[in-house]
């Protein structure tokens, strides 16, 4: 309210308008519902209510509506592809610094993320994607 009144009503709807096109930059990691010795467990039911499928063109995202879809393009090899958010993430604390979408494992590798393994579980990250929500 301060802001319609300080900026005026139509200034303040084309601040809004303009923060809902802009592409968002960061991180981008992979996940799954389970640790790494039971990748496969498609089926387990995610934040919006349906089941998880490792193989779909999937993501998880924060404070954003189920349903909507959004071109993520990796920077660093030019590669795009679109997902439909379907869960809640990423996850918070200092391991997610910069993360801005997790993606399903078929995203990840269509974007040419490498997968790895290590003894505390699966990891993997692209440090350059953008975001954008489609129309």
């Amino acid at each position: 309210m301060w802001m319609r009144i300080r900026l005026g009503y139509a200034s303040s709807m084309l601040v809004a308008m303009s923060m809902n096109v802009q592409a968002q930059t960061g991180i981008a990691t992979y996940y799954t519902t389970a640790s790494c010795q039971a990748e496969g467990t498609s089926g387990i039911l995610t934040a919006s209510g349906e089941a998880y499928d490792e193989s779909a063109m999937t993501a998880a995202l924060r404070g954003r509506g189920f349903g909507d879809s959004y071109k993520v393009c990796n920077q660093a090899n030019g590669r795009c592809v679109t997902v439909r958010h379907n869960d809640y993430g990423p996850g918070k604390g200092p391991a997610k610094r910069g993360v801005v979408i997790d993606l399903s494992p078929a995203a990840y590798d269509a974007l040419g993320g490498t997968r790895g393994c290590k003894s505390w579980g699966c990891y993997g990250e692209i440090s350059a994607v953008t975001v954008e929500k489609l129309s």
